[in-house]
């Protein structure tokens, strides 16, 4: 072989490895990407399950003490309607408590 051939065959052999150098990037990109969306698909999953997990107990928490809430809102208006008047006790204490206070300003 002469040396042009020779140097022929090496620049056909460097420009082959550039060409595999080449197509292995491309698959190197291909299957990285390839397994950052099965990854990203993975996590949105197992994303969605424990954020749909928190969601449901804080929902059923919430409605729980919604319930309690009004439970106890309903015991005491129940409480308030069944609380007999003394009117004549509060008049009483409203009159003598009014004329204690008037006779104080009163000077007196």
């Amino acid at each position: 072989m002469d040396e042009k051939q020779t140097l022929n065959h090496l620049l056909e052999l460097e420009k082959n490895a550039a060409k595999i150098v080449e197509d292995a990037k491309t698959e190197s990109n291909g299957r990285i990407n390839e397994s950052e969306a099965a990854c990203r698909a993975a996590y949105e999953s197992e994303y969605a399950k424990e954020y749909g997990s928190l969601e449901d107990d804080y929902n059923g928490r919430v409605a729980a003490l919604d319930g309690a809430y009004q439970q106890k809102l309903d015991d005491y208006q129940d409480s308030l309607k069944n609380i007999a008047l003394d009117e004549a006790a509060f008049f009483a204490l409203s009159g003598a408590l009014l004329f204690k206070e008037s006779s104080l300003n009163a000077g007196g």
